[in-house]
Protein backbone atom coordinates (compact mmCIF):
# COMPACT_ATOMS: atom_id res chain seq x y z
CA UNK A 1 0.00 0.00 0.00
CA UNK A 2 1.11 3.48 -0.62
CA UNK A 3 2.54 6.16 2.15
CA UNK A 4 0.58 8.19 4.75
CA UNK A 5 2.37 11.17 3.64
CA UNK A 6 4.92 12.90 1.62
CA UNK A 7 8.22 12.97 3.31
CA UNK A 8 11.24 16.20 2.82
CA UNK A 9 13.89 15.46 0.82
CA UNK A 10 15.95 16.29 4.12
CA UNK A 11 14.31 13.56 6.62
CA UNK A 12 14.62 10.70 3.91
CA UNK A 13 18.31 11.78 3.56
CA UNK A 14 18.64 11.55 7.23
CA UNK A 15 16.48 8.04 6.95
CA UNK A 16 19.10 6.59 4.82
CA UNK A 17 21.94 7.82 6.89
CA UNK A 18 20.92 5.89 9.90
CA UNK A 19 20.18 2.54 8.16
CA UNK A 20 23.69 3.15 6.59
CA UNK A 21 25.38 3.72 10.02
CA UNK A 22 23.32 0.85 11.02
CA UNK A 23 25.06 -1.50 8.61
CA UNK A 24 28.40 0.01 9.43
CA UNK A 25 28.04 -1.06 12.85
CA UNK A 26 26.86 -4.74 11.63
CA UNK A 27 30.12 -4.93 9.55
CA UNK A 28 32.74 -3.75 11.63
CA UNK A 29 30.84 -6.02 14.81
CA UNK A 30 33.26 -8.80 16.36
CA UNK A 31 31.61 -11.92 14.19
CA UNK A 32 30.47 -14.17 17.51
CA UNK A 33 28.45 -11.32 18.48
CA UNK A 34 26.66 -10.40 15.39
CA UNK A 35 23.17 -10.71 15.59
CA UNK A 36 22.92 -12.87 12.27
CA UNK A 37 25.13 -15.47 14.04
CA UNK A 38 23.15 -15.09 17.38
CA UNK A 39 19.98 -15.83 15.46
CA UNK A 40 21.41 -18.62 13.67
CA UNK A 41 22.41 -20.19 17.20
CA UNK A 42 19.40 -19.89 18.17
CA UNK A 43 17.58 -21.06 15.25
CA UNK A 44 19.40 -24.53 15.97
CA UNK A 45 18.01 -24.80 19.30
CA UNK A 46 16.38 -28.00 19.92
CA UNK A 47 14.00 -25.55 21.94
CA UNK A 48 12.32 -22.16 22.97
CA UNK A 49 9.73 -20.73 20.66
CA UNK A 50 9.81 -19.28 16.75
CA UNK A 51 8.77 -15.32 16.70
CA UNK A 52 7.43 -14.04 14.15
CA UNK A 53 7.04 -10.45 14.39
CA UNK A 54 3.89 -8.22 12.88
CA UNK A 55 4.26 -4.51 12.34
CA UNK A 56 1.09 -2.59 11.32
CA UNK A 57 -0.20 0.79 11.29
CA UNK A 58 -2.83 -0.55 13.92
CA UNK A 59 -3.94 2.67 15.17
CA UNK A 60 -4.37 3.98 11.77
CA UNK A 61 -6.26 1.10 9.92
CA UNK A 62 -9.13 -0.75 10.62
CA UNK A 63 -8.32 -3.82 8.91
CA UNK A 64 -8.30 -7.85 10.06
CA UNK A 65 -4.50 -8.99 9.09
CA UNK A 66 -4.23 -9.57 12.89
CA UNK A 67 -6.69 -11.90 12.79
CA UNK A 68 -5.15 -13.73 10.19
CA UNK A 69 -2.03 -13.77 11.06
CA UNK A 70 -3.29 -15.06 14.54
CA UNK A 71 -5.47 -17.69 12.84
CA UNK A 72 -2.56 -19.09 10.78
CA UNK A 73 -0.04 -19.21 13.65
CA UNK A 74 -2.72 -20.85 16.17
CA UNK A 75 -3.49 -23.38 13.20
CA UNK A 76 0.36 -24.58 12.73
CA UNK A 77 0.83 -24.33 16.81
CA UNK A 78 -1.90 -26.92 16.77
CA UNK A 79 -0.12 -29.46 14.37
CA UNK A 80 3.21 -28.99 16.37
CA UNK A 81 4.51 -26.11 15.27
CA UNK A 82 7.75 -25.11 12.65
CA UNK A 83 10.80 -28.04 13.27
CA UNK A 84 8.94 -29.06 17.02
CA UNK A 85 9.21 -25.74 17.85
CA UNK A 86 6.07 -23.53 18.72
CA UNK A 87 5.14 -20.14 16.78
CA UNK A 88 5.64 -17.01 18.91
CA UNK A 89 3.91 -13.74 17.62
CA UNK A 90 4.87 -10.27 18.47
CA UNK A 91 3.06 -7.51 17.50
CA UNK A 92 3.53 -3.56 17.04
CA UNK A 93 2.27 -1.17 15.37
CA UNK A 94 4.66 1.58 13.52
CA UNK A 95 1.90 4.39 12.91
CA UNK A 96 2.93 4.07 9.31
CA UNK A 97 5.77 6.81 10.40
CA UNK A 98 9.25 5.60 8.91
CA UNK A 99 11.50 6.65 11.98
CA UNK A 100 9.34 4.76 14.30
CA UNK A 101 9.83 1.74 11.87
CA UNK A 102 13.23 2.00 11.37
CA UNK A 103 13.86 1.97 15.37
CA UNK A 104 11.77 -0.97 15.08
CA UNK A 105 13.33 -2.85 12.60
CA UNK A 106 16.96 -2.09 13.82
CA UNK A 107 15.39 -3.69 17.44
CA UNK A 108 13.96 -6.91 15.37
CA UNK A 109 17.29 -7.19 13.87
CA UNK A 110 19.04 -7.00 17.04
CA UNK A 111 16.80 -9.90 18.61
CA UNK A 112 17.70 -13.31 17.55
CA UNK A 113 14.61 -14.60 18.81
CA UNK A 114 13.05 -13.11 16.08
CA UNK A 115 13.21 -15.40 12.57
CA UNK A 116 11.02 -13.16 10.30
CA UNK A 117 9.25 -9.75 10.04
CA UNK A 118 5.45 -9.35 8.40
CA UNK A 119 4.93 -6.20 7.37
CA UNK A 120 4.74 -3.15 7.05
CA UNK A 121 1.40 -1.52 5.82
CA UNK A 122 2.86 1.41 3.36
CA UNK A 123 5.43 0.65 0.65
CA UNK A 124 7.28 4.41 1.58
CA UNK A 125 7.84 2.39 5.25
CA UNK A 126 8.76 -0.55 3.73
CA UNK A 127 11.00 0.75 1.40
CA UNK A 128 12.79 3.09 3.99
CA UNK A 129 13.20 -0.03 6.25
CA UNK A 130 13.80 -3.15 4.06
CA UNK A 131 17.88 -1.74 4.16
CA UNK A 132 17.92 -2.87 8.13
CA UNK A 133 16.24 -6.25 7.01
CA UNK A 134 18.70 -7.14 4.57
CA UNK A 135 22.03 -6.14 6.09
CA UNK A 136 20.52 -8.39 8.91
CA UNK A 137 19.75 -11.20 7.00
CA UNK A 138 16.20 -11.43 8.40
CA UNK A 139 13.55 -11.78 6.09
CA UNK A 140 10.72 -8.91 5.72
CA UNK A 141 7.57 -10.83 4.03
CA UNK A 142 5.24 -7.38 2.46
CA UNK A 143 1.29 -8.42 2.44
CA UNK A 144 0.80 -4.72 1.79
CA UNK A 145 3.29 -2.56 0.21
CA UNK A 146 2.58 -2.01 -3.76
CA UNK A 147 5.71 -0.52 -4.93
CA UNK A 148 7.55 -2.61 -7.70
CA UNK A 149 10.73 -0.46 -6.22
CA UNK A 150 10.37 -2.74 -3.30
CA UNK A 151 11.64 -6.03 -5.08
CA UNK A 152 13.98 -4.16 -7.73
CA UNK A 153 17.22 -3.51 -5.33
CA UNK A 154 18.15 -7.11 -6.05
CA UNK A 155 17.23 -7.85 -2.07
CA UNK A 156 17.70 -12.08 -1.17
CA UNK A 157 15.50 -11.47 2.69
CA UNK A 158 12.57 -9.20 1.34
CA UNK A 159 9.21 -11.30 -0.26
CA UNK A 160 5.97 -9.92 -0.48
CA UNK A 161 2.50 -11.64 -1.82
CA UNK A 162 0.89 -9.48 -3.08
CA UNK A 163 0.19 -7.97 -6.46
CA UNK A 164 2.07 -4.86 -7.56
CA UNK A 165 0.85 -1.40 -8.27
CA UNK A 166 2.04 -2.32 -11.86
CA UNK A 167 -0.59 -5.73 -11.82
CA UNK A 168 -2.90 -3.68 -10.67
CA UNK A 169 -2.42 -0.49 -13.25
CA UNK A 170 -2.48 -2.61 -16.02
CA UNK A 171 -5.57 -4.51 -15.05
CA UNK A 172 -7.83 -1.76 -14.38
CA UNK A 173 -6.77 -0.43 -17.80
CA UNK A 174 -7.99 -3.81 -19.60
CA UNK A 175 -11.05 -3.54 -17.46
CA UNK A 176 -11.70 -0.63 -18.80
CA UNK A 177 -10.91 -2.14 -22.30
CA UNK A 178 -13.21 -5.32 -21.63
CA UNK A 179 -16.35 -2.42 -20.11
CA UNK A 180 -15.93 0.11 -23.51
CA UNK A 181 -14.39 3.05 -21.30
CA UNK A 182 -12.30 4.81 -23.66
CA UNK A 183 -11.93 8.01 -21.56
CA UNK A 184 -10.90 7.82 -18.28
CA UNK A 185 -9.51 10.90 -15.67
CA UNK A 186 -7.34 9.95 -12.90
CA UNK A 187 -7.24 11.13 -9.40
CA UNK A 188 -4.94 9.94 -7.02
CA UNK A 189 -3.20 10.54 -3.69
CA UNK A 190 0.20 12.74 -3.91
CA UNK A 191 2.44 10.39 -2.62
CA UNK A 192 3.85 6.72 -3.44
CA UNK A 193 1.70 4.41 -4.03
CA UNK A 194 -0.90 6.92 -5.64
CA UNK A 195 1.71 8.15 -8.23
CA UNK A 196 3.11 4.21 -9.17
CA UNK A 197 -1.06 3.29 -9.09
CA UNK A 198 -1.21 6.02 -11.53
CA UNK A 199 1.72 5.77 -13.61
CA UNK A 200 0.78 2.05 -14.36
CA UNK A 201 -2.82 2.98 -14.96
CA UNK A 202 -1.83 5.87 -17.58
CA UNK A 203 1.07 3.29 -19.18
CA UNK A 204 -1.24 0.61 -19.78
CA UNK A 205 -4.17 2.57 -21.14
CA UNK A 206 -1.76 4.73 -23.65
CA UNK A 207 -1.00 0.86 -24.58
CA UNK A 208 -4.39 -0.15 -25.34
CA UNK A 209 -4.30 3.11 -27.05
CA UNK A 210 -7.09 4.27 -24.44
CA UNK A 211 -7.61 8.17 -23.82
CA UNK A 212 -6.10 10.02 -20.18
CA UNK A 213 -8.83 12.99 -19.76
CA UNK A 214 -7.02 14.65 -16.95
CA UNK A 215 -5.01 13.51 -14.21
CA UNK A 216 -5.00 15.04 -11.10
CA UNK A 217 -3.24 14.71 -7.37
CA UNK A 218 -4.46 15.30 -3.87
CA UNK A 219 -2.70 15.99 -0.54
CA UNK A 220 -5.54 15.86 2.36
CA UNK A 221 -8.15 13.75 1.21
CA UNK A 222 -10.79 16.32 2.32
CA UNK A 223 -14.36 17.11 0.50
CA UNK A 224 -13.27 20.70 -0.09
CA UNK A 225 -10.07 19.52 -1.73
CA UNK A 226 -12.26 16.54 -4.03
CA UNK A 227 -14.55 18.66 -4.79
CA UNK A 228 -12.58 21.38 -6.17
CA UNK A 229 -10.78 18.80 -8.18
CA UNK A 230 -14.46 16.88 -9.16
CA UNK A 231 -15.29 20.71 -10.31
CA UNK A 232 -12.11 20.86 -12.78
CA UNK A 233 -12.88 17.35 -14.37
CA UNK A 234 -16.68 18.28 -14.68
CA UNK A 235 -15.29 20.08 -18.27
CA UNK A 236 -14.21 16.90 -19.80
CA UNK A 237 -16.68 13.88 -20.62
CA UNK A 238 -15.15 10.84 -19.33
CA UNK A 239 -16.98 7.40 -19.54
CA UNK A 240 -15.32 6.69 -15.81
CA UNK A 241 -12.79 7.57 -13.31
CA UNK A 242 -9.48 5.70 -12.02
CA UNK A 243 -9.39 6.84 -8.12
CA UNK A 244 -5.88 5.66 -6.77
CA UNK A 245 -5.74 6.91 -2.76
CA UNK A 246 -6.63 5.67 0.74
CA UNK A 247 -10.16 4.35 1.63
CA UNK A 248 -10.98 7.84 4.33
CA UNK A 249 -10.35 9.72 0.01
CA UNK A 250 -11.83 7.27 -1.61
CA UNK A 251 -15.38 7.43 0.73
CA UNK A 252 -14.85 11.20 0.18
CA UNK A 253 -14.43 11.34 -3.33
CA UNK A 254 -17.28 8.46 -4.01
CA UNK A 255 -20.06 10.63 -2.52
CA UNK A 256 -18.61 14.15 -3.98
CA UNK A 257 -18.79 12.85 -7.34
CA UNK A 258 -22.08 11.40 -7.06
CA UNK A 259 -23.53 14.79 -4.91
CA UNK A 260 -22.37 16.74 -8.18
CA UNK A 261 -24.19 13.94 -10.40
CA UNK A 262 -21.47 11.72 -11.95
CA UNK A 263 -22.88 8.84 -12.54
CA UNK A 264 -19.69 7.41 -14.33
CA UNK A 265 -17.92 3.85 -13.38
CA UNK A 266 -15.47 4.20 -10.50
CA UNK A 267 -12.06 1.87 -10.62
CA UNK A 268 -10.05 1.90 -7.62
CA UNK A 269 -7.09 -0.05 -6.27
CA UNK A 270 -7.04 -2.47 -3.77
CA UNK A 271 -6.71 -0.09 -0.81
CA UNK A 272 -10.47 0.84 -1.09
CA UNK A 273 -10.73 -2.99 -0.04
CA UNK A 274 -12.42 -2.76 2.95
CA UNK A 275 -15.95 -3.14 4.75
CA UNK A 276 -15.57 0.20 5.86
CA UNK A 277 -16.03 1.48 2.63
CA UNK A 278 -20.16 0.72 2.79
CA UNK A 279 -19.68 2.50 5.78
CA UNK A 280 -17.77 5.38 5.23
CA UNK A 281 -20.02 6.08 2.05
CA UNK A 282 -23.09 3.27 2.74
CA UNK A 283 -25.70 5.49 -0.51
CA UNK A 284 -22.99 6.19 -3.27
CA UNK A 285 -20.92 3.19 -4.29
CA UNK A 286 -22.77 1.82 -7.35
CA UNK A 287 -21.04 1.07 -10.24
CA UNK A 288 -17.72 0.77 -7.90
CA UNK A 289 -14.53 -1.41 -9.61
CA UNK A 290 -12.03 -2.70 -6.98
CA UNK A 291 -8.95 -4.46 -8.23
CA UNK A 292 -7.99 -6.58 -5.26
CA UNK A 293 -5.98 -9.90 -4.25
CA UNK A 294 -8.49 -12.17 -2.75
CA UNK A 295 -11.91 -13.50 -3.03
CA UNK A 296 -14.46 -14.57 -0.38
CA UNK A 297 -16.43 -16.56 -2.20
CA UNK A 298 -13.72 -18.70 -4.01
CA UNK A 299 -14.79 -22.32 -4.65
CA UNK A 300 -11.52 -23.37 -4.02
CA UNK A 301 -10.62 -25.45 -0.96
CA UNK A 302 -8.05 -23.73 1.25
CA UNK A 303 -10.42 -20.45 0.71
CA UNK A 304 -13.13 -22.25 1.43
CA UNK A 305 -11.70 -23.60 4.51
CA UNK A 306 -9.99 -20.41 6.24
CA UNK A 307 -13.32 -18.37 5.25
CA UNK A 308 -15.10 -21.34 7.90
CA UNK A 309 -12.24 -21.36 10.01
CA UNK A 310 -12.25 -17.32 10.83
CA UNK A 311 -16.24 -17.10 10.61
CA UNK A 312 -15.88 -19.88 13.69
CA UNK A 313 -12.92 -17.96 15.54
CA UNK A 314 -13.99 -14.14 14.68
CA UNK A 315 -17.57 -14.70 14.29
CA UNK A 316 -17.18 -12.48 11.21
CA UNK A 317 -16.29 -12.70 7.50
CA UNK A 318 -12.26 -12.14 6.79
CA UNK A 319 -11.14 -9.22 4.50
CA UNK A 320 -8.09 -9.09 2.11
CA UNK A 321 -5.88 -8.38 4.64
CA UNK A 322 -6.98 -10.86 7.01
CA UNK A 323 -6.46 -13.32 3.88
CA UNK A 324 -3.12 -11.77 2.75
CA UNK A 325 -1.49 -11.61 6.22
CA UNK A 326 -2.57 -15.94 6.93
CA UNK A 327 -1.08 -16.56 3.68
CA UNK A 328 2.08 -14.95 4.51
CA UNK A 329 2.59 -17.13 7.48
CA UNK A 330 1.41 -20.54 6.23
CA UNK A 331 4.15 -19.28 3.08
CA UNK A 332 6.71 -18.76 5.61
CA UNK A 333 6.03 -22.02 7.44
CA UNK A 334 5.94 -23.55 4.38
CA UNK A 335 9.96 -22.59 3.68
CA UNK A 336 11.08 -23.46 7.00
CA UNK A 337 9.59 -27.01 7.01
CA UNK A 338 11.09 -27.44 3.35
CA UNK A 339 14.51 -25.56 4.94
CA UNK A 340 14.53 -28.13 7.97
CA UNK A 341 15.48 -25.15 10.36
CA UNK A 342 13.49 -21.63 10.82
CA UNK A 343 17.31 -19.81 10.43
CA UNK A 344 16.59 -16.98 7.83
CA UNK A 345 19.71 -17.41 6.17
CA UNK A 346 18.09 -21.75 5.56
CA UNK A 347 15.11 -20.10 5.23
CA UNK A 348 15.01 -17.22 2.48
CA UNK A 349 16.48 -19.69 -0.82
CA UNK A 350 13.80 -22.35 0.57
CA UNK A 351 11.32 -18.74 -0.07
CA UNK A 352 12.89 -18.78 -2.98
CA UNK A 353 12.17 -21.79 -4.31
CA UNK A 354 8.53 -22.07 -3.77
CA UNK A 355 6.65 -22.62 -6.81
CA UNK A 356 2.67 -23.56 -7.19
CA UNK A 357 1.87 -23.12 -3.63
CA UNK A 358 -1.73 -22.77 -3.77
CA UNK A 359 -2.63 -20.28 -0.66
CA UNK A 360 -6.03 -18.80 0.23
CA UNK A 361 -5.32 -15.52 -1.93
CA UNK A 362 -4.01 -17.75 -5.10
CA UNK A 363 -0.81 -19.26 -6.45
CA UNK A 364 2.47 -18.25 -4.94
CA UNK A 365 5.48 -18.95 -6.56
CA UNK A 366 8.04 -16.68 -6.06
CA UNK A 367 10.51 -15.22 -9.00
CA UNK A 368 14.34 -14.33 -8.18
CA UNK A 369 13.21 -10.67 -6.82
CA UNK A 370 10.72 -12.22 -4.02
CA UNK A 371 7.74 -11.24 -5.81
CA UNK A 372 4.91 -13.69 -6.80
CA UNK A 373 4.15 -12.61 -10.58
CA UNK A 374 1.32 -15.43 -11.26
CA UNK A 375 -0.88 -14.19 -8.58
CA UNK A 376 -4.47 -13.84 -10.00
CA UNK A 377 -6.19 -10.38 -9.28
CA UNK A 378 -9.54 -10.22 -8.56
CA UNK A 379 -12.46 -7.80 -9.34
CA UNK A 380 -14.89 -6.26 -7.02
CA UNK A 381 -17.47 -4.95 -8.32
CA UNK A 382 -20.74 -3.06 -6.64
CA UNK A 383 -24.16 -2.86 -7.58
CA UNK A 384 -27.23 -2.02 -5.32
CA UNK A 385 -24.97 -2.56 -1.99
CA UNK A 386 -24.23 -5.90 -3.10
CA UNK A 387 -20.37 -7.05 -4.38
CA UNK A 388 -19.76 -9.31 -6.70
CA UNK A 389 -16.10 -11.03 -7.04
CA UNK A 390 -14.91 -12.31 -10.44
CA UNK A 391 -11.21 -13.59 -10.34
CA UNK A 392 -9.86 -11.39 -14.03
CA UNK A 393 -8.87 -14.33 -15.71
CA UNK A 394 -12.21 -15.66 -15.53
CA UNK A 395 -13.73 -12.30 -16.63
CA UNK A 396 -12.05 -11.69 -18.86
CA UNK A 397 -13.22 -15.10 -20.75
CA UNK A 398 -16.65 -13.89 -20.29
Amino acid sequence: MGEIGGRPESRRLRIIAVALAFACCLIVSCAPSRPVDRRSAYAEQASGSVQIALVWPFSLRDDLIAEGVELAVDEINGRGGIVGRPLELVMEDDGADVEKALLLAETFAEDPRIMAVIGHGDSSVSLSVALVYEISSLILFCPASTSPELTEKGYAYVFRNVPTDELIGRRAADLCRDKGLSSLAILHSDDHYGMELANAFEKRMNELELRVADRRSFRDGKSAEIGYILDRLAIHDVDGFLFAGPIDAGAVFLESARDRGFTQPVIGGDRLDSPRLLEMAPRRTNSLFIITAYNPHSSRAESVDFHKAFLKTYNRAPDAWAALGYDAVKVLAKAMEQAGSTDPVKVAPALHGIKGYMGVTGVHSFDEQGDVPEKTVVIKSLENGVFRYVDFESAAQQ
